[in-house]
C-alpha cells in the first residue's frame, strides 16, 4: 500500500552533489579549529618544543595538500564545464557541484596556509596562537578570534623573530 508518494527522481545524484559540497564547506572549520582526527599516542612523551615542531611540519604538509586538491578540484571543475557533462537522470550541469565544493576547497587552503603560519610562528616562539586539540566553537565571533594573532604576541615577540631571521642566514 502506498500514500502516493513515489521515488524522488534523481535522489543520489543530489545526495552525491550535496554531500561533496557539505564535505568542502566544513573542511575550513574543520582546519581552524583542529578538528581532524589524530592518533598522538607517541607524540605526547615528546617535549613541548619537539611536539610544537611537529605539529608545525604537519600543517605545512596539510596545507600543501590543500592547496593540491583544491587546484586538482578546480581543474575538475573546467573539464566538466567545457565537456558539458551532466548528472544522468536530472540532466542538471556537473561541474555546478564541483563549483560549490571549489569555493570551499579554495577557503580550506587558505585556512590551511594561515594555519601552518601560524604554526611556525608558535614553532618558533613557543608563543600558542591556535589550540592545538581542537577549539570549542560557539559562535562567529570566535572563528574570528581564531583567525586574529594577539597582536601584544606579535609585537613582544617581533624583537626575536626580527633577530632570529637575520641571524639564521635566510636572509
Amino acid at each position: 500500500r502506498t500514500i502516493g508518494i513515489g521515488p524522488i527522481n534523481g535522489d543520489y545524484e543530489l545526495v552525491e552533489a550535496g554531500i561533496a559540497f557539505s564535505i568542502f564547506a566544513f573542511l575550513p572549520l574543520t582546519q581552524i579549529t583542529a578538528g581532524h582526527a589524530t592518533v598522538d599516542i607517541f607524540t605526547n612523551s615528546l617535549p613541548p618544543k619537539i611536539q610544537r615542531l611537529l605539529l608545525a611540519v604537519i600543517e605545512i604538509f596539510f596545507a600543501g595538500m590543500l592547496i593540491m586538491v583544491a587546484w586538482q578540484l578546480r581543474e575538475g571543475m573546467f573539464d566538466k564545464l567545457e565537456r558539458g557533462q551532466t548528472t544522468f537522470l536530472l540532466q542538471f550541469p556537473v561541474w555546478w557541484a564541483y563549483a560549490l565544493s571549489v569555493f570551499g576547497a579554495f577557503a580550506a587552503a587558505i585556512v590551511a596556509t594561515y594555519t601552518a603560519f601560524a604554526r611556525i610562528f608558535e614553532a618558533l616562539t613557543g608563543v600558542e596562537i591556535l589550540e592545538a586539540e581542537g577549539a570549542e566553537i560557539r559562535s562567529v565571533h570566535d572563528v574570528f578570534k581564531l583567525l586574529a594573532f594577539d597582536c601584544a604576541d606579535v609585537l613582544a615577540y617581533g624583537t626575536f623573530c626580527n633577530t632570529w631571521w637575520n641571524e639564521s642566514g635566510i636572509v
